[in-house]
């Protein structure tokens, strides 16, 4: 049975984003469902989910189709589960406190083995907007933005991740977060990564 049989898909664009329909992710799913969403997943690279009401222990047993969840090392996280965390960012919360990150990037590059996939779940949105995450097709502009040559330099790179430059710029010297930094970048080196990488599945 296709993707298309198993799931209600609405394409966004020709190149990234689709709505699944009509899935309440808090229930379990069947195996041809999660086969399903998973080629949708990699077929349109980021999917939407609307009007769904998960406990963090579902969002977590939901991340696990994809793989084992990874636990964030400084991020605030979910009493029940350590894998589930909390981005708060507002100035009702904290007038003080930066964006966690407000440029493109890929999750979590200093890990040895970054994430596969990443997941969102909006609690809270401005109600005007603002603040939007948005998402990027690498992979098109791979193949239709760069020059042959360009490829030809960015594929003989290696670029240097580190834990300490992405995060300590958000850590209060004085703060209770400051041991936690130390600590977890003792722990968390410098690693290298090809500039180029293929994900494994597309």
């Amino acid at each position: 049975m296709t993707t298309s049989q198993q799931l209600n898909i609405e394409v966004l664009t020709p190149s990234i984003g689709a709505v699944i329909h009509n899935l309440d992710l808090s229930q379990p799913l069947t195996k041809a469902q999660k086969d399903a969403l998973e080629q949708a997943l990699y077929k349109y690279h980021v999917l939407f989910f609307r009007n769904q009401n998960l406990t963090p222990i579902q969002q977590r047993d939901f991340a696990r189709l994809f793989g084992e969840p990874h636990v964030h090392p400084i991020f605030l996280h979910t009493t029940e589960c350590p894998e589930v965390s909390v981005l708060e960012y507002g100035l009702d919360i904290d007038p003080n406190k930066k964006p966690d990150s407000d440029i493109w990037h890929t999750d979590a590059t200093w890990s040895t083995n970054p994430p596969i996939v990443g997941m969102l779940y909006a609690k809270i949105v401005p109600k005007q907007g603002g603040g939007d995450t948005l998402w990027a097709n690498m992979i098109e502009i791979y193949k239709k933005e760069l020059s042959n040559e360009m490829k030809a330099i960015l594929s003989t790179l290696i670029a240097e991740h580190s834990f300490a430059y992405a995060y300590q710029p958000l850590i209060k010297p004085d703060s209770a977060s400051m041991e936690q930094f130390m600590k977890t970048k003792e722990t968390n080196p410098p690693v290298k990564h090809p500039v180029i990488r293929e994900h494994p599945h597309t």
